[in-house]
């Protein structure tokens, strides 16, 4: 059946077939099932994807696919380890529905055909060069006749663009040998040539000499369609698969395809982004649909294109909404066509855009090869032209497509710099922040534990200067270090706990140095594990709590100015579960309290102070979430209350705990599913708007992303990427400028150095 391009289908951009999409509602416990029509279904042949936390190894992956399909007898027919975590089968309705009550499967979908049916409109001649690279290169109408590199001359050199497609007629004379097949899982073989066209029309915009963008790029063909233009759901992740598999060096995707919204193919897309490959995607021709909608358009980490004509207005075909990153010209594209290796063509749709996008992402990399997808992202849209198209359509961001890039590298919303270099302090241990010497700006305190000795490293505004605070050498069995203002003069004091023997050191600060004394002997309490500092009693001076896991009592030492006076403010003896302790004033009466979190149960008991002991009742219950494993206090909605955000590593989502004063109302304010490999994880108001973020730490990439609170969610960036300097152990905190806002200190315990990260 033919149809309109891009209305109701999968489709490569610019055709589709009618495909429709529910979801069947099972039992709360049964995974969720997506069926296609009887059009486009294919019988008994199934996409089965297992929950992330399930297979977190290529043999614990084997084992549950090999069990899945010997306890139900389902016959696999390919398995997807690289981006879906899942596999595509052949079953009946008894044994999907048995498959549905798998505790290890997060969803099963049906697998569908679709076909294509190009919108194509011949032209004989093709001008040099075609208007679409004629205007990508320059600001503003009217064209000029010419496409040109900046004067540096990035041509897509050393990078390779794959096209997931109908294949790409390699012998063609735009290509100069530098196309190639990857793999055909049409035919199921190396031979990915084409016999439709468009996968070679999309191959000649990225790359080709006459017609693309990046004219050096190597392009690499993976057949997903066949000579009509059909193909599979499970033949496009297939593809995706393939790439993320066989991707070498600096790498982008191109997928002028699409079709109604499908949880596999996006779950594939955003798997292949997060192992580093940039994947632009076309934004659907619909007349108008909301992209987010359509996959992989709507996939939240892919690189959704709208297309735009000659006129610089949106093309009446393409999809709009947030869901699209940038416009590029689609209408009455020429280029490469696959009936001869001089044959050209001139097509229209959000599948000619896309490979524009593509090919200037293709120069991005060669510039700076490291860039990560959202490196790249960021430098399209903000190298981008502004506000020059119209009827966007709502949602729609008005950036057009801009060639020509600066000498520098894709710009981050973060400049970073080494603040110290301490190589011969390389034994130091632990790292505090505080302001020691009351001048506005936080410093920060390095312990070395082999000799006792603190050394400060005083905030100038612009580097650290450090020198030796203090020598206890007699106390080097100190294991906890809690900084607070102990006597209420302004400057930040270090407070040092020995557990063998229970006492409390605490280290006064002058501005320049640390004065030490005995602050404390609780050597009856020396099975106290945690210590945590606050204004318990607001009268300006700060206090520890100290908490006794083993009968559930927590102890407050209150500050004289000169010493702690310890009484027993609260007796928990049936909730010693709380592994997790986080200060705040979630009142707002002005003096601290403590939130207790239990993980075995998931909730939360709220310490609330009285000036003289803490009154305690369970403010949450989230027992569905128990698997939290980071727990941040802050003010994330600016209303004087403090907040928890809790972040859950097995799907990457924040959840946020926002205070009513006696009670937490937690939503999600963040889904980041495809970044669980962050490890470390801050809160502070990164940005300066008063209401608190959370940054998050990524130690295998080095890279930092904000978290930026809105007052109902996050919006998540990317702040920084330190792939060099992946070594780093310790991040911290504060305000070492002076600014009003936190910015982020990295130790790199290896070489001894500071790294400071300030967001712009």
């Amino acid at each position: 059946m033919k149809l309109n391009l891009f209305t109701k289908s999968i489709r490569l951009g610019f055709t589709a077939a009618t495909i429709s999409l529910f979801s069947s509602q099972g039992m709360a416990a049964d995974a969720r099932l997506i069926l296609a029509d009887k059009n486009t279904a294919i019988d008994n042949q199934y996409i089965v994807v297992f929950k992330k936390d399930t297979a977190k190894s290529k043999q614990s992956f084997n084992k549950l696919v090999s069990r899945m399909s010997a306890e139900h007898s389902i016959n696999v027919i390919k398995q997807y380890k690289s981006s879906l975590n899942g596999a595509l089968v052949i079953a009946n309705d008894a044994q999907i529905e048995a498959l549905r009550k798998e505790a290890d499967i997060d969803f099963i979908e049906q697998d569908r055909k679709f076909t294509i049916e190009p919108v194509i409109t011949t032209q004989t001649d093709q001008p040099n060069p075609t208007w679409g690279l004629d205007r990508v290169d320059q600001r503003n109408l009217p064209l000029n006749n010419l496409y040109q590199y900046d004067q540096y001359d990035q041509d897509g050199s050393s990078v390779t663009a794959y096209v997931i497609d109908t294949g790409i007629r390699n012998t063609h004379n735009d290509f100069n040998g530098r196309a190639s097949s990857g793999w055909d899982f049409i035919d199921n073989d190396n031979d990915a040539s084409d016999c439709n066209g468009h996968g070679t029309h999309v191959a000649g915009t990225i790359g080709g000499s006459a017609y693309g963008v990046a004219k050096n790029v190597n392009l690499v063909g993976v057949r997903v369609l066949n000579c009509s233009g059909s193909g599979t759901y499970s033949g496009v992740i297939s593809g995706i698969e393939w790439v993320s598999s066989n991707a070498s060096g600096p790498s982008v995707a191109n997928m002028s395809l699409g079709g109604p919204s499908s949880a596999a193919v996006d779950a594939a897309v955003n798997a292949a982004v997060a192992s580093g490959i940039t994947f632009v995607v076309a934004a659907g021709n619909d007349n108008g649909a909301n992209a987010c909608t359509r996959s992989p358009a709507g996939a939240a980490n892919a690189l959704t294109v709208g297309s735009t004509t000659s006129t610089d207005q949106r093309s009446g075909f393409s999809n709009i909404g947030t869901c699209v990153n940038i416009f590029a010209p689609g209408s009455s594209i020429t280029s490469t066509w696959h009936t001869s290796n001089s044959a050209s063509n001139t097509i229209s749709g959000t599948s000619m855009a896309s490979p524009h996008v593509a090919g200037v992402a293709a120069l991005i990399l060669q510039q700076s090869p490291t860039a990560t997808p959202a490196m790249v992202l960021n430098t399209l849209t903000t190298n981008g032209t502004p506000n020059v198209i119209g009827n966007v359509g709502t949602g729609s961001p008005n950036v057009l497509l801009y060639s020509k890039l600066s000498t520098q590298p894709p710009t981050l919303p973060s400049v970073t710099q080494k603040w110290a270099d301490f190589s011969t302090n390389d034994g130091w241990s632990s790292q505090v922040v505080g302001d020691f010497d009351d001048d506005g700006r936080d410093d920060i305190a390095n312990f070395h534990p082999s000799n006792g000795t603190w050394w400060v490293s005083r905030s100038t505004g612009s580097n650290f200067n450090t020198t030796q605070w203090s020598d206890y050498s007699t106390n080097d069995g100190w294991t906890s270090q809690v900084v607070g203002d102990y006597n209420g003069d302004g400057k930040d004091d270090i407070a040092n706990f020995h557990p063998s023997n229970g006492t409390w050191w605490v280290s006064l600060s002058n501005g320049t140095s640390f004065t030490t004394a005995k602050w404390a002997d609780f050597g009856t309490n020396s099975g106290w594990t945690t210590q945590v500092a606050g204004d318990f009693n607001g009268d300006g001076k700060d206090d520890i709590a100290n908490f006794h896991p083993s009968n559930g009592t927590w102890w407050v030492a209150l500050s004289t100015g000169s010493g702690f006076t310890t009484v027993k403010w609260a007796d928990f003896s049936t909730n010693s579960g709380w592994t997790t302790q986080i200060v705040g004033d979630y009142d707002g009466d002005g003096k601290d309290d403590i939130a207790n979190f239990h993980p075995s149960n998931g909730t939360w008991w709220v310490a609330r102070s009285t000036g003289s002991g803490f009154s305690v009742s369970k403010w949450a219950d989230y027992s569905t979430n128990s698997g939290w494993t980071s727990q941040l206090a802050g003010d994330y909605n600016n209303d004087g209350l403090s907040d928890i955000a809790n972040f859950h590593p097995s799907n990457g989502t924040w959840w946020v705990s926002y205070s009513l004063g006696s009670n937490f109302t937690t939503d999600k304010w963040a889904d980041f599913s495809t970044n669980s490999g962050w490890s470390s994880q801050l809160a502070g108001d990164i940005s300066g708007d008063g209401r608190d973020d959370v940054v998050n730490y990524h130690p295998s990439n080095g890279t930092w992303w904000l978290s930026e609170s809105s007052g109902s969610s996050f919006a998540t960036s990317l702040l920084s990427d330190y792939s060099t300097n992946s070594g780093w152990s310790t991040q911290v905190l504060g305000d070492f400028d002076g600014d009003g806002r936190q910015d982020i200190a990295n130790f790199h315990p290896s070489n001894g150095t500071w790294w400071l990260t300030f967001a712009d």
